[in-house]
């Protein structure tokens, strides 16, 4: 037995020595996925305030870092360890004129994914590489919103002439959503589609419009008036004031059109009724870098019937408050029966509440009131038998 005990402790050992041999040689443990912004803001001293912009594949991750004026800008390249628990490790970095003329494309030996960069500065929507190949440089370019066997949305990209094969793929993609027992919210039109332009800076004519909004939204609203498992979401990732330009008409007449489609009812959008909750409905928001607003209420009222619920994007916020946002959006909802310590509550109150009910409670009745953890059942003696 002591010399199967020695075998064992040798293999261990040498095992052990080339673990730390690759550990070494492949330069230690990188940070994971999610904390390689952070790794490349400390590594390469990027300032805080700067923002960023990411994209990569399984092997590669490619950052882009720049003020907000977009003057400077500093890149980073990371590749995903081929041994298990590795993470990702950085490559190439730097300022490079290419990312200011054009795109920079990156590789690493052995790895088959390439990398290409630019800030984009002619609002350009793709680019043709040298060996002909073309690179869509923003993901909203797909203005003409094709299903990955390359079938449009929209015939002749008008909504009136929907193209019946791609939504034969929606209808299987709800399909299969429902039958995993998913809820899906469900975004009839992208809001790049609505403003004619996209982040990249790209401009096109505008495809959902006040004139053809309520049209389009009875036609999907009724292709899916039977689907219980679908939550109805407008607004695509913009403000409904968006460059100074109001579109809030277009998405009331959009979502008026749904409950049509929907409920057969003509609803109003500034009218309440309980039929609004039979087809629920919210609006997506952006995050404004300028103002920080990223809630769906930030532009909207509660003259709006047809918004049942709030969402909030302040993800791509620098210093994102969640819980002031969060505590925000329940009081314009007049849901402040969620903020407290109850098991159905989402938030806890904040000091100045805390301490503006401890102030109530000590005047009226003049002495400390005991609070017990809800959560927990209360705990009783048992009488011997």
């Amino acid at each position: 037995m002591k010399k199967w005990k020695k075998a064992l402790l040798g293999v261990g050992l040498v095992v052990l020595g080339l673990w730390m041999a690759l550990f070494v040689l492949q330069g230690g443990i990188g940070p994971w996925r999610d904390h390689i912004a952070d790794d490349a803001r400390k590594s390469q001293h990027i300032e805080e305030t700067w923002l960023s912009a990411e994209g990569g594949g399984e092997e590669l991750t490619a950052l882009v870092f720049y003020p907000e004026d977009r003057s400077r800008s500093v890149f980073s390249i990371y590749r995903k360890d081929r041994m298990p628990l590795f993470g990702w490790h950085f490559r190439a970095g730097g300022g490079v004129p290419a990312l200011d003329d054009g795109v920079a494309e990156f590789t690493v030996e052995g790895f088959g994914e390439r990398a290409y960069v630019s800030m984009n500065p002619l609002g350009a929507c793709r680019a043709e590489l040298g060996n002909g190949e073309t690179v869509a440089l923003d993901p909203e370019r797909d203005i003409e919103m094709h299903s990955p066997s390359g079938e449009k949305a929209l015939l002749n990209d008008d909504p009136d002439t929907p193209n019946e094969r791609y939504f034969e793929y929606l209808d299987w993609i709800l399909d299969k959503a429902e039958s995993y027992g998913f809820y899906v919210l469900l975004l009839p039109v992208w809001g790049q589609l609505v403003v004619g332009s996209d982040w990249s800076g790209c401009t096109y004519e505008k495809t959902i419009t006040e004139e053809n909004a309520y049209r389009y939204g009875r036609w999907i609203g009724n292709r899916y008036r039977e689907k219980n498992h679908i939550l109805w979401c407008l607004g695509g990732d913009r403000q409904p004031i968006h460059d100074g330009v109001d579109y809030k008409n277009v998405w009331r007449r959009l979502a008026e059109g749904i409950a049509k489609g929907v409920l057969g009812q003509d609803l109003k959008y500034n009218q309440p009724d309980d039929a609004w909750k039979d087809v629920l409905m919210t609006y997506h928001a952006c995050h404004e870098m300028q103002t920080g607003e990223c809630s769906t209420m930030s532009y909207w009222t509660d003259e709006e019937a047809w918004i049942d619920f709030i969402m909030l994007q302040s993800g791509h916020g620098l210093t994102p408050k969640n819980y002031e946002l969060v505590r925000e959006a329940l009081i314009k909802g007049h849901r402040e029966d969620l903020i407290g310590f109850g098991p159905k509550c989402l938030i806890r109150p904040g000091q100045k509440e805390l301490k503006s009910d401890l102030g109530k409670n000590r005047a009226g009745k003049g002495k400390k009131k005991t609070i017990r953890n809800v959560h927990k059942p209360s705990k009783t003696k048992k009488r011997a038998e």
